[in-house]
């Protein structure tokens, strides 16, 4: 089971539950932010910090497509701003915004105060095969 299928599963059993999904920003290996509804970063996890080349205390407070400008016209971008619109878990497979020539797995899922986590990951070879579109949630 890919990265995309396990995250895809937590969303839906959360969903089913009826609990906000809120994914974890520490504590996982795979690139992970949260925003605030001003677009301000609220946290970041190291390797999220370490891909963009920025530290928590330059960051925080500050806009995200100011700290981290290659993101604002990005596919994780892209997911970003509708999952804010729309307050519904957004996931899909696209061009990384950190690592040139990259394909990263982005879920964006909307966050408590009304901001959003993201979580992004470079896809294993399962998920490279898998030609299919943009992970649609049930």
């Amino acid at each position: 089971m890919g990265y995309t299928d396990i995250t895809a599963e937590l969303i839906r059993s959360n969903a089913q539950r009826g609990a906000k999904v809120v994914l974890l920003t520490r504590g996982t290996g795979f690139p992970t932010l949260r925003v605030d509804r001003g677009w301000r970063f609220v946290t970041a996890n190291d390797a999220f910090l370490k891909l963009a080349n920025v530290t928590m205390a330059v960051i925080v407070g500050t806009c995200c497509w100011v700290a981290v400008p290659q993101l604002k016209d990005s596919g994780a971008g892209t997911l970003m701003r509708r999952c804010m619109r729309t307050r519904r878990v957004q996931s899909g497979r696209v061009g990384s915004a950190l690592v040139a020539g990259a394909t990263v797995v982005v879920t964006v899922a909307p966050a408590p105060g009304g901001g959003v986590e993201i979580i992004g990951s470079f896809p294993t070879s399962s998920d490279v095969d898998d030609q299919s579109q943009p992970l649609r949630l049930a």
